[in-house]
């Protein structure tokens, strides 16, 4: 990876068999730090993860743990300004 890419997955939580075309992903175990996000998308949630990484991750005593961020998105209008949705940082403390 160069520093620019990352892969960004749309999943869904399952007990059913993966269908052959499709690959399944476990979500490692670790804290969450959660976050929830009002506002139209997408300008919304870039503003929140922004603010996640330059404010509240430098001063939280805690730092990225070795797993993916997820966002959870809800049914509604995603361009209404009282929409809602969730960021989930995985986080380890300090060392």
């Amino acid at each position: 990876m160069n520093g620019k890419d990352f892969d960004y997955y749309i999943a869904a939580a399952t007990d059913k068999d993966t269908p052959e075309e499709l690959t399944e992903y476990t979500v490692p175990v670790c804290t969450w730090a959660v976050f929830e996000c009002v506002g139209s998308m997408p300008s919304a949630i870039q503003v929140l993860q922004k603010r996640i990484v330059t404010e509240w991750l430098p001063t939280s005593g805690y730092e990225y743990a070795n797993a993916p961020d997820i966002e959870v998105y809800y049914e509604g209008d995603q361009q209404s300004p009282d929409y809602k949705c969730e960021v989930w940082l995985p986080i380890t403390r300090k060392k």
